[in-house]
């Protein structure tokens, strides 16, 4: 029973840790940029943080590793898809304006 508390735990913290960082990261989607880019290298630094983290305190607690880390990483990865649809309508919304203001300009 503690592998599943521990994987709902995990879960939960993983959807937290992904959905601040993405918080983050939307806030800074004003301007696409090369630090934009950076931006979401240090997001997946502090996710991979977050995995080795469970993992290690799986491994002091004596709990079974694969379910809750299983469960961490899908709860990282809800955020992330959800951030990287928004961030790609951002793109081509961007990339649509300046096809039509550059056809407008001929």
């Amino acid at each position: 029973m503690s592998v599943w508390i521990a994987a709902l735990a995990a879960f939960v913290l993983g959807i937290a840790v992904s959905a601040l960082n993405a918080r983050f990261l939307s806030s800074k989607l004003e301007n696409i940029s090369s630090a934009t880019v950076t931006e979401a290298l240090l997001r997946q630094a502090v996710n991979i943080v977050y995995l080795v983290a469970v993992f290690f305190v799986l491994e002091k607690l004596n709990i079974s590793i694969f379910v809750p880390l299983l469960a961490a990483a899908v709860g990282l990865t809800i955020p992330t898809v959800l951030l990287t649809v928004k961030l790609v309508g951002r793109i081509s919304a961007v990339t649509e304006d300046s096809e039509r203001n550059g056809g407008e300009n001929k």
